[in-house]
């Protein structure tokens, strides 16, 4: 929709003329309900588990990710961080570990992948700027929540309510810990979240979907 709005505003394209196909997880999931209703399963609520995913630690907001988890410490959640991606430029707190970049073409990369994202409890990536972010949709293919910022195509990768939450690019990290402390203390509505996840990844955000829509188009 960002794109799309920017196109519409600046060349006076009529609105009807424009279709929005939200690109598909670049991720091989043979996954369906009942294995994501596993993951779940399997998952620990007496830690808070975040993943944050991204090559460039400052755009993709990784200071802010710090302080988020930082706080939920603070607070009493017991949180540990993983960081994918990058080695970042800062001394990390205990709660923190580092993977550097791994790469999902190899068979150990892929694996490591699967591990992080169906262990976490939430990936969070607060991006200062961001086209779409592909990391989105392949998260939401292991029923795994997103915590982001309201910038660029983000949006349109996150739907409020149904596959995580975003926020305005200047909220407090204060507005994450609440969201996140609220999600994990109702396993109820964690999982809700998680399942419904998952059925936006499955409806709407895999290059089959995508492609259907255009050829319906």
């Amino acid at each position: 929709e960002w794109a799309t709005n920017t196109a519409i505003q600046n060349y006076d394209v009529d609105p009807k003329k424009v279709k929005v196909l939200p690109f598909g997880a670049n991720i091989l999931c043979d996954r369906n309900l009942d294995g994501i209703r596993g993951i779940l399963e399997n998952k620990r609520f007496d830690i808070c588990k975040l993943l944050f995913i991204g090559v460039d630690w400052h755009r993709k907001g990784g200071d802010t990710t710090i302080k988020v988890a930082e706080l939920l410490n603070q607070r009493g959640i017991r949180t540990e961080l993983k960081i994918v991606g990058c080695n970042p430029p800062v001394n990390l707190p205990g709660f923190a570990k580092c993977y550097g970049f791994v790469s999902k073409k190899t068979e150990e990369g892929a694996r490591l992948l699967d591990t992080l994202l169906s262990e976490s409890h939430f990936l969070i990536v607060p991006s200062r700027a961001e086209c779409f972010g592909l990391v989105f949709a392949e998260a939401s293919s292991f029923g795994l929540p997103s915590i982001a910022t309201q910038v660029g195509g983000i949006p349109s990768a996150i739907q409020n309510g149904k596959n995580g939450q975003t926020f305005p690019l200047d909220s407090a990290p204060d507005t994450y810990c609440d969201y996140t402390a609220r999600l994990t203390s109702s396993n109820q509505e964690y999982k809700k979240l998680a399942l419904s996840s998952f059925d936006e990844y499955s409806n709407r955000l895999t290059w089959v979907s995508s492609a259907r829509k255009l050829k319906d188009l």
